[in-house]
Formats: C-alpha cells, structure tokens, sequence
C-alpha cells in the first residue's frame, strides 16, 4: 500500500466487503444489547412511585366557598323555567313511549297470527 494513500481508501474489494461486514457485525451487536437491555427492563419493571394520598374529602369540602344568591328567581322566570323542564320530559316520554306501544302492539299481531 501506498504511504499516499488512507486505510479507507483500499481499492480491494475484499478488503472493503470485510470493512462493510465489520461495520454491519458491529451495529447488530448494538442492536443485541440495547434488545436485551430492553428484555431486561420488561421482566424486571421499575416500581411505580408512590401515589401521596390528597387531603381527606371533608377538608376539600370545608375549604370551598359556597357563594349563594340569595336573592330567589322572579316567579315568571320560574314558571318558564319549569314549563320548559315539563315539556323536555313530556317530549322524552313520547320518543319512548310511541315505539314501545308500536312493538307492543306489533308482538301482540304476532302472537294473535300464530295461534
């Protein structure tokens, strides 16, 4: 070999498949160790830390500042409020009712045809 010339810069094909081979045994043996450092941190799993409990619920409850209007709704906004609660439940109370009286009344056909 030339004294001009670098180690890398080998135009042996041998000599750069061996570099190549090398290179690529000496990253799977990376890959190898870094999977079995991963096997190892799976089967022997770090404890969780542990939780520090919060104050108790009758404290949390103590500490809130329950702010009341005391001052009550007018009657009129009451009534419309009420009216408007009246009238979800009633509309809820047909969405359920007319089709369980149509299957009802459908399984009763049924029954009635058969025999």
């Amino acid at each position: 070999m030339a004294p001009w010339k670098f180690r890398g810069d080998s135009d042996d094909p041998v000599e750069k498949r061996r570099r190549e081979l090398a290179e690529q045994q000496r990253r799977l043996a990376e890959q190898m160790s870094e999977l079995e450092a991963e096997l190892e941190a799976e089967k022997n799993p770090k404890p969780a830390p542990p939780v520090e409990p919060g104050p108790p619920v009758w404290r949390l409850e103590e500490e809130q500042s329950f702010v009341r209007n005391e001052e009550p709704l007018p009657v009129h906004k009451t009534k419309r409020v009420l009216r408007a609660q009246r009238q979800r439940d009633f509309k809820l109370f047909l969405l359920l009712a007319i089709p369980l009286a149509l299957i009802i009344i459908w399984l009763v056909h049924r029954l009635t045809q058969a025999a």
